[in-house]
């Protein structure tokens, strides 16, 4: 079967266009490839399964969709043989104005899915260094550090969690508080934990015994 031999070459309009897997577009070049003249393509289903590695029942559906989107058209098929035309090279008869709009939509979702990816990673770095908990500086700096502790021991920084931990702060002091989220950073702990009294030894004179008797 003759055809016009484009190279591996695809429009950047069919190749950013989500709507369309990687066999659809294939499937949609060989189409196009073989539409030589104003007879269009007449290959098979099986034809084009073959050369496109894949099966028939693949390429029936992949020349609906292509239909369904406008990329080509049914020119006759008479129940036996199908005849089949690009409209890639053909944009007198393509709506302009729907393939503009789909063209850039499909060049939108390409760019917000990239920015939502790239933006994720830095909100989920700025988020907690743009915050501010406490109006101490060491101490918010101190929690702030504590929170990325908490992050990488897989424990999840919720609203509710945050809160919970700053209202179980919110009975000490300030230097209380640092104490007690350095124990946590130090131990890796998860949350906040009161400190424990240290026991206090008693104190003897150096010249008395236990029994308080002076001693020579």
């Amino acid at each position: 079967m003759e055809r016009d031999f484009k190279g591996i070459w695809i429009p950047k309009e069919i190749w950013l266009d989500d709507r369309l897997n990687a066999l659809e577009k294939m499937i949609l070049m060989e189409i196009d490839s073989l539409d030589t003249d104003e007879k269009g393509c007449y290959a098979t289903n099986d034809y084009i399964a073959e050369f496109c590695q894949c099966t028939s029942k693949k390429v029936s559906l992949a020349v609906k969709k292509l239909i369904e989107l406008e990329y080509i058209e049914l020119v006759r098929f008479d129940g036996r043989r199908r005849i089949i035309k690009s409209r890639l090279e053909k944009s007198s008869n393509l709506p302009r104005k729907k393939f503009q709009a789909d063209w850039k939509k499909s060049q939108s979702i390409y760019n917000d899915k990239r920015n939502i990816e790239r933006n994720i990673e830095i909100n989920k770095k700025e988020i907690i260094k743009e915050k501010r908990y406490f109006e101490d500086d060491n101490l918010n700096d101190l929690f702030k550090d504590f929170l990325s502790m908490r992050k990488k021991i897989k424990a999840v920084n919720s609203d509710r969690a945050i809160t919970l931990l700053i209202n179980k702060l919110s009975k000490y002091d300030d230097k209380t508080k640092i104490k007690m989220i350095e124990n946590s950073i130090e131990n890796s702990w998860k949350g906040i934990y009161e400190l424990k009294e240290e026991k206090k030894k008693p104190v003897y004179s150096d010249t008395f015994s236990t029994e308080g008797r002076r001693i020579f």
